[in-house]
């Protein structure tokens, strides 16, 4: 069985408090891309992992826990033969890791015909980070809390989606840890554009914090400026560097001048399915 681990990217991300656990409470909004790994799985006598990656079978892989939390949940026998091919980058900002071990509960749920809702993998998959939830949804979706929380969210618009990332990664801890507690994104007149069709107010709290980790963000974000695009913004923790466009045409330029400088430059599209 192929299932596809779509990328995401966060038309906006605010932080709004840290629970006494030390998880924070975050309010977003995501949206899918055609970007996506293929993971191919199937029954097998023992488990095993193939990829096109470094990725080792381990609880350093999501998909490994993806597998041992479906497995000790439901209380399944099956072993599982899973190859990976990994075309979304690691420490980008795209849930990459979070979409492949979306992508392994959902094929999990189908091949040992446990018949779950969405809903109940979602609330099982927020065990593994904040992004599962919404990569098993895999819609455009308002998510808070600490990844729990999704609200369908209906895009007007269709946009396609230039991809820029510095060959470089930060870590997601330490975009944290400088997190200016005291800036706030307004993702409810944000929801209420994209609801419209009005064009959005991009907004990503983390973003400053990333910067001071790796500047090299800051320094893409202008060079897309300069080319004249507004709607262009970091997502996630980083490193990754987006811009919206509604004329796939008009991304070519930037397109070809990072192409020149970056390993990962690609035009994509978000999902609306």
């Amino acid at each position: 069985m192929r299932e596809y681990a779509n990328a995401k990217i966060n038309l906006g991300l605010d932080v709004v408090g840290e629970r006494e656990d030390g998880y924070h409470l975050l309010d977003m909004v995501m949206v899918p891309l055609t970007l996506c790994d293929d993971i191919d799985i199937e029954i097998s006598e023992q488990d095993s992992f193939t990829s096109n990656t470094s990725l080792s079978w381990d609880r350093g892989n999501l998909m490994y826990k993806a597998v041992e939390l479906m497995r000790d949940h439901y209380g399944l026998k099956e072993h599982f033969r899973i190859t990976l091919n990994k075309r979304i980058p690691m420490q980008a900002g795209l849930a990459g890791g979070s979409a492949d071990c979306a992508a392994v509960m959902r094929s999990i749920n189908k091949l040992c015909d446990l018949n779950r809702p969405l809903e109940e993998l979602m609330e099982l998959g927020v065990r593994l980070g904040a992004d599962v939830p919404f990569c098993i949804y895999n819609k455009p979706a308002r998510v808070q809390g600490i990844g729990e929380i999704i609200e369908p969210l209906e895009i007007r618009k269709h946009y396609h989606v230039l991809l820029v990332k510095p060959d470089e990664g930060v870590s997601t801890a330490e975009v944290f840890r400088l997190l200016d507690s005291e800036r706030h994104a307004d993702i409810d007149a944000l929801v209420q554009r994209l609801r419209e069709g009005r064009e959005p107010k991009l907004e990503n709290v983390l973003e400053d914090s990333a910067i001071k980790l790796l500047p090299e963000i800051e320094a893409v974000k202008n060079i897309c400026l300069t080319f004249g695009y507004q709607l262009t913004i970091m997502s996630g923790s980083g490193s990754c560097v987006f811009v919206l466009a509604e004329d796939v045409n008009s991304l070519t330029p930037v397109f070809s001048y990072f192409k020149n400088i970056y390993k990962f430059v690609m035009i994509s599209e978000i999902c609306l399915f």
